[in-house]
């Protein structure tokens, strides 16, 4: 990606982002009031699409996840020295299997927050998650090993791409969240409250304090930004495929992945508003963070060869 590409896709990319933040800032309340699938006094949606995706939205985040760090795994089998390959690939064994115990784990509890019936028995449960983790990392573990072994080592550009964008993304993401303390639209409907702008940072008031009472749990005061559409936004590292496989380098297949990625997010940050968990700022900034973050992945990555520096360094290609 030439210089001049990545400055004037950032030109634009930032002139789209700040009109919207500033629509946002007029008109928040107002789209949340007129998209919300909320009865009065409702805390969660009963609306289908929107409670599918509050259980799941966030899966795509573990799954990149997994999908890096079996990419490192493989690289470090075939090309590391012996000192270096049992240590990363040992790290990247616990790693997947971290990101895919976590996925039901998390379906588990956001179902559960919506009012799903708990299975019966904590030893079934558990039983349960071990094998879908274990079914999801084996799975996406050898799906990259028949990739080949010289995809194997080109892909490890994007794998380290993967990891800074969900890496920074959630810390980004979770610390706005913790600092900013904002209403959410559905706890205003339930439990009534204070309705602030994007750009007011809250802290933790008295008023906040008495509202989480009310609801019985700090989710009611963690709007801003949309931690689901921050972790679906990890597939905006799709744009970085083009710069890893020359089969990608065409025009069309950087259309695709750049609508591909916009749809997907698109479609987590729509089904955050409709539910009442978000405003149209919450899920701006929540994508735009992971959107960002591709970019600056893709300039040092591929522009700056950070990755071939850190293999030779690590002697693992």
């Amino acid at each position: 990606m030439e210089k001049r590409s990545v400055l004037l896709y950032l030109i634009i990319s930032f002139a789209v982002f700040a009109a919207l933040a500033t629509v946002a800032a007029v008109f928040d309340y107002d789209l949340s009031g007129f998209l919300a699938d909320l009865k009065e006094g409702e805390y969660y949606s009963s609306n289908g699409f929107s409670r599918f995706i509050e259980i799941y939205g966030e899966t795509p985040l573990y799954l990149f996840l997994c999908y890096a760090f079996a990419v490192i795994y493989w690289n470090a089998f075939y090309f590391g020295k012996p000192a270096v390959r049992y240590i990363v690939c040992a790290v990247c064994v616990i790693a997947i299997a971290v990101c895919c115990f976590t996925i039901p784990a998390r379906i588990r509890k956001n179902a559960l927050a919506l009012g799903a019936s708990a299975i019966n028995g904590k030893a079934l449960v558990i039983a349960v998650e071990v094998i879908t983790g274990m079914i999801v990392g084996i799975a996406v573990t050898v799906g990259v090993m028949f990739t080949g072994k010289e995809n194997v080592r080109a892909q490890l550009s994007f794998a380290v791409a993967v990891l800074f964008v969900a890496f920074a993304s959630q810390v980004f993401s979770q610390g706005l969240k913790l600092i900013n303390k904002r209403v959410r639209y559905r706890a205003l409907n339930a439990y009534g409250g204070e309705f602030t702008p994007w750009y007011k940072f809250n802290g933790y008031p008295e008023s906040f304090k008495a509202l989480v009472l009310s609801a019985g749990t700090e989710d009611a005061v963690k709007s801003f930004p949309s931690g689901h559409t921050a972790s679906a936004g990890i597939v905006y590292t799709l744009i970085a495929l083009p710069y890893v496989f020359q089969k990608f380098a065409a025009l069309k297949w950087k259309v695709f992945f750049a609508c591909f990625s916009v749809f997907i997010t698109g479609i987590v940050a729509y089904a955050r508003i409709r539910m009442g968990a978000h405003y149209f700022s919450d899920v701006l900034f929540g994508g735009s963070v992971s959107f960002f973050f591709s970019l600056i992945a893709i300039y040092f990555i591929y522009e700056r060869k950070t990755v071939k520096s850190l293999a030779a360094y690590c002697k693992i290609t």
